[in-house]
């Protein structure tokens, strides 16, 4: 996480002072992070980047998730490959090139 928890309240009689002290210091910070917020942020996820697999090859990715991803997105490419998935699991993640050309990717996987 990358705000940590708003700070507790000591006592109702501090309301005043604790919303003029630490909650507005602590809004400070969350609107800090949320500026600095990008697409990987917002995801439990990692990043392949220029990742080339030759026509008809099937490239093992390790998986640094400790789960199976649900999805990818390819954010970039260069060749006119055709990328389908092939099995994936806890270790391995599967991408096969089915164009007839070499394809460089990069790759994002997320849940």
């Amino acid at each position: 996480m990358i705000v940590k928890n708003p700070p507790k309240l000591a006592s109702s009689g501090n309301l005043g002072q604790y919303l003029r002290n630490e909650m507005f210091a602590w809004s400070k910070n969350v609107t800090t992070a949320l500026i600095r917020l990008d697409f990987l942020d917002n995801f439990q996820s990692f990043r392949v980047n220029d990742l080339t697999i030759p026509p008809g090859e099937t490239v093992r990715i390790t998986n640094p998730l400790p789960f199976v991803p649900s999805a990818r997105i390819i954010v970039r490419q260069v060749g006119n490959g055709l990328i389908t998935d092939g099995d994936w699991d806890i270790q391995i993640l599967r991408l096969i090139n089915n164009g007839a050309v070499p394809v460089t990717i990069s790759v994002i996987f997320f849940k």
